[in-house]
């Protein structure tokens, strides 16, 4: 009986996930506690998978292409799967109260990077609410989602057609514009949302869709700096002069807007291949440098856009206000980047010296050569417009830092490593929502003790995360402590580099590999 009430309340769960209704947490409470009573009484009972799984159909799972095994769930996985599915299933429904399209992005990334990725049907649920009821969240069209984005990140009190509040009265030629921008964003609102979408695919897959969906935004970034140049014209911009440089040049906004989600898809492929052991612990110098290298590069873009916007004289209050909220919201971006710019490059140095005395194993077979691993590895950068792509010459005479000696280098690592740690702190104190979470008041007393929100999941998996970059720094410098006092020392070649594997008890974080260093 108890069995046939698990799967009642299971069906009944789908078909209100199906119909868009939010299941309840007491709900979840009794599921719980049904499959709590199977487990108790499954030693009493027999496996029969034997007599119900044919040997007829076992032939045609295993001549199938790829050849497919009887799946057989042991005890020990299934009940922990179970209560895992009915929680994160329960739990996806309260991503609809997130407001601002930032936040959802970040909801979505740590809410599937949990140790225990979420299933394959909450994954096709979470994708399910990227358009539900013709709307994002059941909330806003594709394209004032959109718009919601652009307005925060890049254009506080600019020119947006669904943001005209002020009832201006547009030229013929600002119209002309502002339905080109509005054609803009109907074509290209959905490799947005795609971007949402990716994240709820398993790891391989985030890495390997990223990678081809590089190419599409770099061919839309392209378009979006043609379209600045009609707002330019049509809008009478003032070009002003940069802080880099005596030119004085336009913000060019919207193609800022897709060059800032073009680097951060790039950083977070460089991340995943640590995580999903693609590069071989020899690559991990030359794969640390191109990390900094865009993290650098995304930094300034960022100090770019808040530049022009911060350059904006005699705004009213309520623009005013917004431009101090875009600023914030882009400070946060930048800080994040910054611990992980000088993580990175403490990291790089720490490499560089494992390299030059050749402590790290390097395989040399027969048809490998550098320049067909830096091919390899730079595949998906090679063929983009912006950031410029880097020559194996050039990446192998910065990234080695020829001319520094070894102490200087770890010098350099131990400031940038405590550097990083300072940063992350910062990070900490941050909540991950920048908004607050849009809920009825009703709904927030239902869930004001509910241990299963969103913002808890989130908030958990988020600090977490910056947690184990932390930890990470304090391995990087426990290293760094280690390679000086051999130096000192002169007993390099006594030394024994270990790098854990994910998921050891070493490795603090799964996308940041830290050596450990032995005498």
């Amino acid at each position: 009986m108890t069995r046939i009430d698990v799967r009642h309340d299971f069906l009944k769960l789908l078909q209100r996930c199906a119909i868009g209704e939010r299941p309840k947490p007491k709900h979840l409470d009794a599921c719980i506690a049904l499959l709590d009573r199977i487990e108790a009484t499954t030693s009493n009972g027999r496996p029969v998978t034997s007599e119900a799984f044919t040997l007829k159909i076992q032939r045609r799972l295993a001549s199938s292409v790829p050849p497919r095994p009887m799946v057989v769930i042991e005890r020990d996985k299934a009940f922990p799967f179970l209560r895992q599915l009915f929680i994160d299933t329960i739990t996806a429904f309260q991503v609809v109260d997130v407001s601002f399209s930032g936040d959802l992005l970040v909801a979505y990334q740590h809410f599937m990077a949990q140790a225990k990725q979420p299933a394959v049907y909450v994954r096709a649920l979470l994708q399910s609410f990227l358009f539900v009821n013709n709307g994002v969240l059941g909330k806003s069209s594709i394209k004032d989602f959109v718009y919601q984005d652009m307005r925060m990140l890049v254009l506080p009190t600019g020119p947006l057609p669904h943001d005209n509040k002020t009832g201006e009265i547009f030229t013929d030629q600002q119209f002309q514009v502002s339905t080109q921008l509005d054609l803009f964003v109907d074509r290209y609102g959905e490799s947005f949302l795609n971007l949402f979408r990716t994240f709820c695919l398993n790891r391989c897959r985030v890495r390997r869709t990223m990678c081809h969906a590089a190419m599409d935004w770099d061919q839309i970034q392209a378009e979006a700096e043609d379209l600045d140049g009609l707002i330019q014209s049509a809008f009478n911009e003032r070009a002003i002069p940069h802080p880099e440089g005596e030119d004085i040049t336009f913000s060019y906004s919207i193609s800022s807007w897709v060059y800032h989600y073009k680097l951060m898809q790039l950083r977070t492929i460089v991340e995943m291949g640590f995580e999903l052991y693609i590069y071989a612990p020899h690559e991990f110098c030359d794969m640390y440098w191109y990390l900094t290298f865009l993290c650098s590069t995304h930094l300034s873009h960022l100090e770019r856009i808040s530049h022009f916007i911060s350059s904006r004289p005699g705004l009213p209050g309520s623009q005013q206000e917004a431009v101090q909220k875009t600023l914030h919201c882009l400070y946060r971006q930048y800080t994040w980047l910054k611990a992980t710019e000088a993580l990175a490059k403490a990291l790089h140095r720490v490499f560089v010296v494992l390299h030059r005395h050749k402590l790290l194993s390097r395989p040399t077979p027969t048809y490998a050569s550098d320049r067909l691993r830096y091919e390899l590895r730079m595949r998906p950068f090679l063929h983009l417009s912006l950031p410029e792509p880097i020559s194996l010459e050039a990446a192998q005479r910065v990234s080695s830092l020829e001319g520094i000696s070894d102490g200087v280098i770890l010098d350099q690592a131990s400031q940038l490593n405590q550097m990083a740690r300072k940063a992350w702190e910062e990070v900490l104190r941050e909540p991950w929502n920048t908004q607050p979470l849009s809920e009825d008041k009703s709904q927030s007393r239902a869930r004001k003790n509910d241990s299963l929100s969103t913002e808890s999941v989130v908030e958990r998996e988020r600090t977490k995360d910056v947690r184990n970059m932390m930890k990470s720094c304090i391995g990087t410098g426990i290293a760094i402590s280690t390679l000086s006092k051999a130096l000192e020392k002169k007993e390099m070649t006594g030394i024994k580099v270990e790098i854990s594997p994910a998921g050891g008890r070493d490795r603090w974080h799964i996308a940041w590999p830290v050596p450990k260093i032995r005498n």
